[in-house]
């Protein structure tokens, strides 16, 4: 027999079918952010490394904070980040729609 106690927060019920896109398409931006995260890593190593010291320093802050600006949106109502980020864990804080699963 099934226990209908109370519901822990890892069993949320699963989005509705048309949720689907708007997770999906932020799963990617959120990909591309972390490519973009990777790519700052590896590129302000490498200047460091030559020693273009102030260069590898401004790559290392410059490109997660463009990233997040063009990747990190709302898929629905293109809500740009801010210091609060887009989501509150799991929902759009500008439309409320459904962005992680």
């Amino acid at each position: 027999m099934a226990n209908s106690g109370p519901r822990s927060a890892k069993d949320l019920e699963t989005p509705r079918r048309a949720e689907w896109p708007l997770i999906t398409e932020f799963a990617y931006r959120r990909d591309y952010f972390r490519r973009w995260i990777l790519a700052a890593l590896s590129g302000s190593a490498v200047l460091f490394a030559a020693g273009l010291y102030l260069t590898a320093i401004a790559v290392f802050l410059a490109m997660p904070l463009q990233a997040a600006l063009v990747h990190l949106r709302c898929p629905g109502c293109d809500m740009p980040t801010t210091l609060q980020g887009v989501t509150d864990g799991r929902n759009c804080l500008g439309c409320g729609r459904r962005l992680r699963f």
